[in-house]
């Protein structure tokens, strides 16, 4: 069975984790992604259809590891990292339990403040900053498209990891496939990665 290196996963993790800190909402649409953190920009594609979302992206700095592809579905709580260079994909569940599922969630977990209205990507948003009661989660600004029921097609997070800004352009609404948040046939599930000790690789490591 073949395994997932911790590097990869650590970088694909790391950059999902950017796109589902945002309140769930029913939304369909697909978009160019580009994700700027600790000074590497990464671009992708994303495509979300009700609550599942998938991302696929180029990993910095690991030439010939092809695109790493994540879905998320929010609904069976499932997060899947597929690796189309060897055909194989990991599976986690309860993976996602940190990631407020709604708006109200959200807003529980932080104090908002409206900062007002811009323009975004040719798209009228309301600008809104969370900050988080747990200090350890920072702070986050979101540009919610008022035309996407409120979907963030721009978000800059601030906290002790570090600093991300995550930004969807060439937005499309509908016409998304179910098929882009399957795993495709004939691909092999892998292993998690170990640390020292063989204790397993856990997400936040």
């Amino acid at each position: 069975m073949k395994v997932f290196s911790k590097k990869m996963m650590v970088l694909a993790v790391g950059l999902c984790l950017l796109l589902w800190s945002v309140p769930v909402m029913a939304a369909e649409l697909s978009a160019d992604m580009v994700v700027s953190s600790g000074g590497i920009k990464t671009q992708g594609k994303m495509y979300i259809k009700d609550q599942k979302i998938r991302s696929e992206m180029e990993m910095p700095g690991m030439p010939g590891a092809g695109k790493v592809v994540s879905i998320v579905n929010m609904e069976t709580n499932v997060f899947w990292l597929i690796n189309d260079a060897d055909k194989s994909y990991l599976e986690m569940s309860d993976a996602m339990e940190a990631v407020p599922p709604t708006k109200e969630k959200l807003e529980e977990l932080a104090q908002v403040k409206k900062l007002g209205k811009e323009s975004v990507n040719g798209f009228d948003c309301e600008k809104v900053e969370y900050v988080f009661h747990d200090k350890n989660m920072g702070t986050m600004i979101q540009w919610q498209a008022i035309k996407l029921d409120g979907y963030p097609i721009k978000t800059e997070t601030k906290g002790p990891g570090g600093n991300a800004v995550t930004e969807l352009k060439n937005i499309k609404t509908g016409g998304v496939s179910n098929s882009l948040f399957e795993i495709p046939a004939g691909y092999t599930k892998t292993e998690m990665p170990k640390m020292p000790g063989n204790m397993p690789f856990k997400m936040g490591d």
